[in-house]
């Protein structure tokens, strides 16, 4: 309010509103999370208040700001990310996929020209996104998902990913497995986690070791925090091991001089597994006598083929 007087009379009495000048780029605040950090993938924002060179709030609009990021890949934002709440104050969104170190100008047009903010450009890192157990299921591999011999040591592995593919370290549950047998006995139960031996040449893979030592098919299923991820469990058969020993069908033999006659083997792995393939380099020695064998996995003339079992002829 401006008062004029004139010997003491009070003539003139103005009001008049003093608004803010045009904004000052280097007395504009920018705030938010997004000036230091951000995941791929994922929408971030900062926030831009407008002040002229006298430090006065900017409300009315009209604020022309340039931001873009440069790094990995360039990413322009534009107008349409940029929002203005009822204070005046701008909100800034972007996103980008890439992951890196990335320079985030922030500008302000002074006149003709732009000019930087306080801070611009600033320093943003992007990492990866949050743990994705869909994009995480379709990395699992491994010895354990696939056909394996009785009492071999084998493993499965995965790596913890976001919803882009990137490999997520700061995982917040349990990845872990079970191995149950097609009647439902489990065998295997155990903690998915990651190496953390620097020495180690698996160092920062995640994987679990188990095995099976009895012949058949089982279920193999993946689990994070004990639920299951997969759309659909991995059917995994064992195979006998390589030949170990023999069961013989019968122990105490009486035959007549100069007839045959036979016993049956069959041979089995260290696991007391049945095999089922012939092949093996079975032999008989006869203190005596004449002694031949036959593979029955092998040969037109046998009456039922039987992989895995052999006769022995004695005369």
């Amino acid at each position: 309010t401006v008062t004029v007087t004139v010997n003491q009379v009070q003539v003139i009495v103005t009001n008049f509103m003093v608004v803010p000048a045009d904004a000052y780029a280097p007395n504009c605040v920018v705030a938010g999370d997004g000036l230091s950090s951000a995941q791929v993938g994922v929408a971030t924002s900062f926030t831009v208040q407008p002040r002229d060179e006298f430090n006065n709030d900017i409300v009315g609009g009209g604020l022309v700001i340039d931001a873009s990021l440069s790094g990995p890949r360039y990413v322009g934002i534009p107008k349409s990310a940029m929002t203005m709440n009822a204070s005046g104050v701008y909100t800034i969104r972007y996103m980008t996929k890439t992951l890196g170190t990335y320079e985030l100008a922030v500008r302000i047009l002074a006149g003709t020209e732009f000019l930087d903010t306080v801070g611009s450009p600033f320093s943003v890192t992007l990492v990866p996104g949050d743990l994705d157990l869909t994009r995480s299921a379709r990395t699992i591999s491994g010895t354990a998902t696939q056909e394996f011999v009785a009492g071999s040591a084998v493993a499965v592995s995965l790596q913890p990913s976001d919803m882009l593919g990137n490999a997520v370290e700061d995982v917040p549950g349990v990845f872990g497995y079970t191995l149950d047998s097609r009647d439902g006995n489990r065998i295997g139960v155990g903690q998915i986690a990651q190496n953390v031996d620097p020495l180690s040449v698996s160092y920062g893979e995640w994987s679990a070791a188990m095995t099976a030592t009895v012949v058949g098919t089982y279920v193999l299923d993946i689990l994070y925090d004990s639920q299951s991820i997969l759309g659909s469990t991995f059917s995994v058969a064992v195979a006998p091991a390589e030949i170990s020993t023999l069961d013989i069908s019968a122990e105490d033999l009486s035959i007549v001089a100069d007839e045959t006659t036979s016993i049956t083997i069959q041979a089995l792995d260290a696991f007391e597994n049945r095999l089922t393939t012939g092949g093996d380099a079975v032999h008989a020695v006869g203190s005596r006598g004449e002694t031949t064998v036959v593979d029955l996995a092998i040969g037109t003339d046998l009456l039922q083929v039987a992989p895995g079992m052999y006769r022995v002829d004695f005369t």
